[in-house]
């Protein structure tokens, strides 16, 4: 034989020890801090093109930007000085 259930009875039967979340946590992923920085039109557009160069997955500038330090701390310090020293500065 069923019985049928009272709402109160059914809500009443919920799990006690349940702790119904106060907040809701953020899902977004944690983003850098913005820095503002000057370059000319060619080195943006430069930028530009190499986000376009992936095929499988999508770049941002700061990627770029990000993988050009990355390769940066990886040559000889002797070399880098000359790299930057050779760097156009207007």
């Amino acid at each position: 034989m069923i019985r049928k259930r009272a709402p109160e009875e059914f809500i009443n039967s919920a799990d006690k020890d349940f702790v119904k979340p106060t907040s809701i946590p953020d899902k977004k992923k944690a983003r850098g801090k913005p820095y503002t920085f000057y370059l000319d039109h060619c080195i943006s557009e430069k930028i530009d093109k190499i986000t376009l160069i992936p095929r499988t997955h999508r770049i941002s500038r700061s990627d770029v930007i990000r993988a050009g330090i990355q390769l940066l701390e990886k040559i000889p310090q002797t070399q880098l000085d000359t790299l930057l020293a050779n760097t156009d500065t207007k």
